[in-house]
């Protein structure tokens, strides 16, 4: 087994424990492997070089059958970094917390030696995050892996509103005029959706979700769907450029501009270290039910 670690150039670890973190695999018997951004950020920064054959670009079908696992080290958005490039392969990941709130990547630095330790015995269940599929009008630069995690989004590129028509399965099911519109997994109900009015969405419900952003129609309100829906997004905006966004990565897209969005046939396999469920994380992160009365 080997333990990939993926981390962006901009990484600052809480101690100077790094090479414990690289070489506690070693120690149950496996190997790591870092991706080449984290590779030369590590030497920046810390002056210490990760030989060559240690380094990776992508996952293969090999990485995959011996059991390997990822640990993203980052935020939010380095976990949906990492999720891409398996390209996905059924990889478990888990993401070490050194953003800001971090519903993906929850373990906090206080427990990274011990969930590292938990990886590398394989102490750890997964769970299974269904992600979405779309296909439409990327424009020039098309997406390799055409997948989400979280959402698909449609939204403005100027100041001006954008106009996006939703279809179900073919069918009209509103019109909204906006900043655009998000097609989120129950995974992503807790991201951009969460701040556009969505509701929080157990992980393994079985639907999408689609929310406005900022709609100028003040009967507009979040949709849940099944996920078994075909939803289309259709783009108005009056001969100017928005932007189509897969989870962190966006595309510049032209009026007319048409989305097709399902469940993908891939999914994300997300472990479960020392039992902290969805609901935990959930409560941690926006202190949901917390009365400041309670401290007086």
């Amino acid at each position: 087994m080997k333990i990939f670690f993926y981390g962006r150039n901009c990484v600052r670890f809480p101690d100077s424990d790094l090479e414990w973190w690289l070489q506690a695999s070693v120690k149950y018997g496996h190997d790591w492997m870092v991706n080449h951004v984290f590779a030369d950020s590590i030497k920046a920064r810390y002056d210490i070089s990760i030989p060559p054959e240690k380094q990776y670009d992508c996952i293969s079908e090999a990485d995959v059958a011996d059991g390997s696992v990822m640990i993203s080290v980052g935020g939010d958005g380095t976990f949906l970094e990492a999720v891409r490039t398996m390209h996905g392969r059924p990889m478990p990941i888990a993401g070490i917390n050194l953003g800001r709130l971090g519903f993906l990547a929850h373990i906090s630095p206080a427990d990274i030696r011990s969930a590292i330790s938990d990886i590398c015995a394989r102490r750890f269940t997964t769970g299974r995050r269904t992600m979405l599929t779309v296909e439409g009008d990327f424009g020039k630069q098309s997406p390799e892996f055409p997948c989400a995690l979280n959402e698909f989004t449609i939204h403005r590129h100027t100041a001006d509103m954008v106009e996006v028509a939703v279809y179900s399965g073919g069918e009209l099911l509103t019109v909204i005029h906006g900043d655009g519109v998000i097609a989120s997994t129950p995974t992503g109900s807790t991201a951009y959706s969460l701040s556009a009015g969505g509701p929080i969405v157990a992980p393994d419900c079985a639907c999408f979700v689609y929310s406005a952003i900022a709609p100028h129609n003040f009967s507009i309100r979040p949709m849940v769907l099944p996920d078994t829906s075909v939803i289309t997004f259709e783009l108005r905006t009056r001969g100017r450029e928005a932007l189509a966004s897969l989870d962190n990565t966006s595309f510049l897209v032209g009026d007319g501009a048409k989305f097709t969005i399902k469940k993908s046939e891939f999914s994300v396999f997300l472990m479960n270290i020392q039992n902290i469920s969805f609901y935990d994380t959930l409560r941690d992160r926006t202190l949901w039910g917390v009365d400041r009365r309670d401290n007086f």
